[in-house]
């Protein structure tokens, strides 16, 4: 079975490829496309892990050896302003962020590993019903401003630009973590109802700056949310009300919406499919995920699909994962809408050899030799 957007009376394209912002955004708005889009979530990490050869490249020399798409993710720097004092320090081997509300201060703590600067935090800020009161005051007083202006970058790449994560996704993340937000919740509910008001107030007012800062028409909304972390009822009560704002303020500046979940999100699609969102990412694939590209044609007919595999995945013999992603695929029944990616980072045990003989397979799978 072979399946194939391209239109001979589409003009488009109808004598040459299309550019990977062309393919991509056609794809997001569900239009006919030459062949799907591909994008192999690459880091600098992932980089750092390769082989001596690739070490040297950059990352767009890689997308290019595997003839995949471009994409660019911007995270604007929007500086917080608030009464008394926000500092940031960081060196070889930690991080300290301190928040100062002038009668108390709020400490996180990263490990920051030296090879690659990537950082995981080892002490939240909010620990106590006086820290969340603390951290409310904070950021009522907060202002904000945007430190740099995203462009719209070049035609052959599609960029867009990331603003902050919702409150509740905000609370387990960064500033109390998973266990201290369900605690909190049950034992001081008006105090953190007040604190996660107050954050989504500081969203929307970074949210307006960073639209009217940027010409990139496509916003991504950061929730990183899964099953395995909040109940569908949590989202819904919480999470949802939020990303409903933030697509009503994204459509207002003419931008379009994207959101990101990388976890287990089955349970959660029914009321994914009521936030108007032009697509989904990372939609992952099993294990990691549970969500198939099939799931997503079913419960989100009005989303585009950025994802679809997974890091397991990718870490198949590279037959086996040819054959993986075509099943998953003819599964769907179509390829309208599906932009094909590593849904989360990908494994660095994936090498970059090894993607470019996956991708081969599976464009000559959906669309014959060319």
């Amino acid at each position: 079975m072979q399946f194939y957007h391209g239109s001979a009376g589409n003009q488009n394209f109808k004598d040459r490829a299309m550019t990977s912002r062309e393919r991509i955004e056609a794809t997001l708005h569900r239009r006919d496309v030459d062949r799907i889009p591909f994008w192999p979530k690459f880091t600098e990490v992932y980089r750092f892990y390769q082989r001596s050869h690739w070490r040297n490249c950059s990352l767009m020399d890689m997308y290019g050896y595997i003839g995949t798409d471009t994409v660019v993710l911007e995270w604007p720097s929007i500086i917080t302003v608030p009464c008394a004092g926000m500092s940031v320090t960081e060196d070889k081997s930690s991080g300290t962020v301190i928040y100062d509300t002038g009668s108390r201060k709020l400490v996180a703590r990263f490990i920051v590993t030296d090879e690659v600067r990537e950082s995981q935090i080892s002490e939240y800020p909010v620990k106590n019903v006086d820290d969340i009161r603390a951290m409310t005051r904070f950021y009522k007083s907060a202002k904000f401003k945007i430190n740099d202006k995203p462009d719209e970058g070049s035609n052959n790449e599609f960029r867009m630009v990331s603003m902050h994560t919702s409150p509740l996704m905000d609370l387990c993340q960064n500033l109390a973590g998973l266990e201290n937000t369900i605690f909190f919740l049950a034992d001081w509910p008006d105090e953190t109802e007040e604190l996660i008001a107050t954050l989504q107030a500081a969203n929307t007012m970074k949210l307006r700056l960073l639209c009217e800062n940027t010409v990139c028409g496509y916003v991504l909304c950061p929730e990183n949310t899964s099953t395995t972390l909040i109940n569908p009822k949590m989202f819904e009560r919480y999470c949802l009300p939020h990303l409903l704002e933030y697509g009503d303020i994204i459509r207002s500046f003419g931008k379009w919406q994207i959101l990101h979940m990388c976890g287990k999100l089955k349970a959660l699609l029914p009321l994914i499919e009521r936030i108007p969102a032009l697509a989904m990412e990372a939609f992952t694939a099993p294990t990691v995920g549970d969500t198939t590209i099939a799931d997503g044609f079913k419960f989100l007919p009005g989303k585009a699909i950025i994802g679809g595999t997974g890091a397991t995945t990718w870490m198949k013999p590279e037959k086996a994962a040819i054959e993986c992603i075509l099943n998953d695929i003819r599964e769907a029944g179509s390829t309208r809408g599906l932009f094909l990616t590593s849904a989360g980072v990908m494994p660095y045990s994936a090498g970059v050899e090894k993607i470019k003989t996956i991708w081969d397979g599976v464009r000559e799978g959906l669309y014959g030799a060319r």
